[in-house]
């Protein structure tokens, strides 16, 4: 007699939830002063937008919702992000293009949960519920140490220093004998 193993029970509502604060942001640049210099499909930027707006909201959750966030992001990095229309509707209002979804996905379970591996999240030992979170489901442990607008101006100077370094290294911009 076959024993039939428990399917891993996953909810894309809590990386919804976790992608909050980026959507929150993205609504308070209203003009793209900071999110019109991000470049989604450079993995570099997309780390800095993870590190400064995504990662203090991550730290500050209670065990449970971390455990349940890692199911539902371990899940979409191995089965596309495109599995979950939750996921690609809230990165799209983030202003990720949808090309850039997949990089900003495992970018986002690089930055959290850099030494694991998701491959315990394929979709044959997963079961996708569809239920949204109540206010019970996602909890946080502690208030955020900045504001959601101090990290935001700290996002926006770190665009700028990679930006400059950038024009820096292809010999532009560097004043001397510049010319318009």
């Amino acid at each position: 007699m076959k024993v039939s193993q428990e399917r891993i029970l996953i909810n894309p509502g809590y990386v919804s939830s976790l992608l909050g604060p980026l959507a929150l942001a993205v609504a308070m640049d209203s003009r793209g002063d900071i999110f019109g210099l991000v470049d989604y499909s450079d993995v570099s930027q997309c780390a800095l937008v993870i590190f400064h707006l995504i990662r203090p909201e991550f730290d500050v959750l209670d065990e449970a919702t971390r455990q349940e966030v890692k199911k539902a992001l371990g899940y979409l990095v191995e089965n596309s992000v495109s599995s979950s229309s939750i996921i690609d509707s809230i990165l799209t209002q983030c202003e990720v293009c949808p090309e850039a979804h997949g990089i900003f996905i495992n970018e986002l379970w690089v930055s959290i949960f850099p030494a694991e591996s998701s491959i315990e999240y394929v979709a044959e030992k997963c079961k996708v519920g569809r239920n949204p979170l109540n206010f019970r489901q996602y909890n946080h442990s502690r208030p955020a140490e900045l504001s959601l607008q101090d990290r935001m101006n700290k996002l926006y100077e770190m665009l700028l220093i990679n930006f400059d370094r950038k024009v820096d290294a292809e010999g532009r911009g560097t004043g001397e004998g510049d010319t318009i």
